[in-house]
């Protein structure tokens, strides 16, 4: 074998598949740049709708009391936010919404302001209060607002310079005079450091003044898209401050934390693109204690808060962020203490009023769960550590893991013939790419029951998986189109001098097959017409053709029918040789088997034929290693044996003219098959160009044919010839 040449095709196929795979990555790029991107978008949404949590609910008992269900605090919202809802029983209790202010008044600030057991730490109002109504009900709403505590409040801004909702915040002097009121909600200049981007906001609606001015804390309540897909649909971020002519104006989320943990927004500290970080924050937890600690929250490159959503409204799904209806507020007995330093988070619960956003987790979710989502996250958080602050991995890092992986797929392919279990082990890869990605976001909760990540990395499987997809694809495609390709050139090769048995056996087996060359134990026969010149003298070139091809197409035949190769005609002469390009162990004794076959049908030509036509022949074998493979120039080549051994079988056949005998085998050949066949042996020979004598046997038939006889006259016949 030229290991040689089996080395380069190797190589030349290593490379093809890297190369395949590399481009494959390339694709893959741009594909998530540009077609996959809804795909990415599914996918990331996925790994939060996996997530699960126990059941933890609230509700009101028959006889006004709060009744509880509480499962596992990792896993469940914080106790200390609590939704009130404008449900469907709220809105068939007092009527189209927006129902009158002093609703507000009768449900939710009247029975707070006159509880003495205990006080919301804050009361948010996901309503904006941006124009004024009927007089009479306004003055009660906005006197009871001015003498109730911990109220916040919140207003839309509008990023899109072409709309003309709400109010221009630059023209407009109502806006003005708002906007300059609600500066007193900024976070101080000299605590923003950093360079970085803001939203541009170009108009606004904002509460009017009597509502500004009482409040707590009112702050923009805008939730966004993820910055990670072009045109998302997906809302999961808060921008958790923006800069309007020099001042910095909060998220309501932010405001609703510094009210949570006593940090007023002098101690607010923002590194812009970075984090902002609440400066002395009182953490309480579950068993009462409170700690002093820094709170830290992340922040994208345009300042936004990505949510790690867990939870909904216990109204929507059981096992959310506890919800009372906003008409039972007032028949809740005690609701200060019930309500007693809680996030109260008052907001819309209806469909059909607006205010619905897509999350990661629903494709329609309240304004109210989006905010309520982004508290639990950071109050939860920085006591249990989970959920965790969603982190994207660098793309720098899935660009390296994915080219990684496509590095690992010709190796697989090149490993892995079997095509089935290419297919699996590739599934296996993806299986293992996803659930590690989940793994990774859910900090290992699902597997430890504890968070053992600091942070939920969002690994993007796209582009690993669509490059490992491809990269096989491709690659098993050229394997495929290689191994066909082969095929065709070993059967338009091997078609005309090798049986249909091995053919059909090295169409499945293209290995067994090296063209490369190699030296292999053959048998070679040689066979040659006798008189042949003679012979054509007397005949027309027509007749002539005739006569030859059918004698070769019988002779070819009974080779082919012995499992040999045919190697060539030359003239009348007939090359083969068994043992290639299959391993066949009695290639010696089929070779002999073939030559009595071929004498056997030479008689029934002669019959045939006049006696002036009749035919003789010769035919000589040798066994020994030949060098055996596909030889040639460049453009044409022939599967072909070469060597001394072929050399001796040649000449054995024009022997077969000094002894009068057809077929002459060498001792080589004889000392494989003299059980088997009859022989006779004939004289010693040197051949020219070799020193050492061969012995020469006769092929007479074979020996089972004369066992009867010899039998009865008492001669063991293999005793004889040994």
């Amino acid at each position: 074998m030229d290991i040689r040449n089996v080395n380069k095709k190797r190589i030349a196929e290593v490379l093809i598949l890297f190369s395949l795979s590399i481009l494959s990555f390339v694709v893959a790029y741009v594909l998530n740049s540009t077609l996959f991107v809804g795909i990415r978008e599914s996918i990331v949404n996925a790994y939060f709708s996996l997530k699960t949590g126990e059941v933890e609910f609230i509700k009101i008992g028959e006889k006004g009391g709060i009744q509880r269900l509480e499962g596992d605090p990792l896993t469940t919202p914080s106790q200390d936010i609590l939704i009130v809802g404008i449900d469907d029983k709220t809105l068939s209790k007092l009527g189209r919404y927006p129902f009158s202010r002093d609703k507000h008044v009768e449900y939710i600030l009247k029975p707070l302001a006159q509880s003495e057991e205990g006080t919301p730490k804050a009361v948010f109002f996901d309503i904006v209060f941006s124009e004024y109504s009927d007089e009479k009900i306004d003055k009660v709403f906005f006197d009871v607002l001015s003498k109730s505590k911990n109220l916040f409040f919140d207003y839309m801004l509008i990023f899109d310079e072409l709309s003309g909702e709400g109010l221009d915040l630059e023209n407009d002097k109502e806006a003005k005079e708002r906007i300059k009121l609600l500066e007193k909600f900024t976070i101080p200049e000299e605590n923003i450091r950093g360079g970085g981007y803001f939203l541009s906001a170009y108009r606004g609606i904002l509460p009017v003044k009597e509502v500004i001015e009482p409040s707590k804390g009112v702050g923009f309540a805008n939730v966004l898209p993820y910055s990670q897909y072009e045109r998302s649909d997906t809302y999961n971020t808060v921008p958790m401050l923006i800069e309007f002519n020099g001042k910095f104006y909060p998220h309501i989320v932010l405001l609703l934390l510094c009210q949570y943990y006593d940090v007023p927004l002098s101690n607010v500290y923002v590194e812009l693109g970075k984090s902002l970080t609440l400066k002395n924050a009182k953490i309480r937890y579950p068993d009462g204690s409170i700690v002093k600690k820094d709170v830290r929250i992340p922040l994208d490159y345009i300042n936004r808060f990505v949510i790690n959503y867990t939870v909904r409204s216990d109204k929507v799904r059981i096992g959310g962020i506890r919800t009372i209806s906003y008409s039972d507020v007032p028949r809740i007995k005690g609701v200060g203490k019930a309500l007693d330093d809680k996030l109260v988070l008052i907001g819309m619960l209806s469909y059909g009023y607006g205010d619905v956003w897509k999350s990661p987790i629903s494709p329609r979710m309240y304004g109210i769960e989006h905010i309520a989502n982004a508290l639990d996250n950071v109050i939860r958080y920085n006591i249990y550590g989970y959920p965790g602050y969603v982190k994207f991995v660098p793309e720098g890092v899935v660009i390296f893991v994915s080219f990684v992986l496509a590095i690992i797929i010709p190796f697989v392919i090149i490993g892995v013939r079997n095509l089935i279990l290419g297919i699996s082990i590739v599934l296996g890869l993806i299986l293992v790419t996803g659930f590690s990605a989940f793994f990774i976001f859910s900090q290992g909760v699902q597997i430890f029951g504890k968070p053992i990540l600091p942070y939920a990395f969002i690994f993007e499987i796209t582009l690993p998986v669509s490059t490992m997809l491809l990269s096989y694809i491709s690659g098993q495609t050229y394997i495929t189109l290689k191994e066909r390709k082969e095929r065709l050139q070993i059967k338009s090769m091997l078609d005309s001098y090798v049986s249909p048995e091995v053919v059909n056996i090295l169409l499945k087996n293209p290995e067994k097959l090296n063209l490369g060359g190699e030296d292999r134990d053959v048998t070679i026969m040689f066979s040659d017409i006798r008189g042949f010149t003679s012979l054509s003298e007397g005949m027309s070139p027509q007749d002539l053709v005739s006569l030859i091809n059918n004698y070769l197409s019988r002779m070819t035949d009974i080779i082919m029918e012995n499992r040999g190769t045919v190697d060539k005609y030359i003239g009348d002469a007939i090359m083969a040789f068994w043992g290639a390009p299959l391993d066949d162990p009695e290639h010696p004794y089929r070779a002999c088997k073939a030559a009595l076959e071929m004498l056997e049908a030479l008689k029934e030509i002669n019959d045939t034929l006049p006696e002036n036509r009749k035919i003789d022949i010769g035919i000589g074998i040798n066994t020994g290693i030949a060098t055996i493979g596909n030889m040639g120039s460049t453009k044409k080549k022939n599967y072909t044996a070469m060597g001394d051994t072929v050399n001796l079988a040649s000449r054995l056949e024009g022997v077969n003219k000094v002894f009068h005998t057809r077929i002459i085998i060498s001792e080589y050949t004889y000392e494989r098959v003299k059980d088997r066949l009859l022989c006779r042996q004939l004289d010693v020979i040197r051949v020219k160009g070799k020193t050492i004598p061969v012995k020469i046997y006769e092929v007479i038939d074979f020996i089972d044919k004369f066992e009867d006889v010899a039998q009865k006259v008492g001669i063991d016949l293999k005793e004889l010839q040994n």
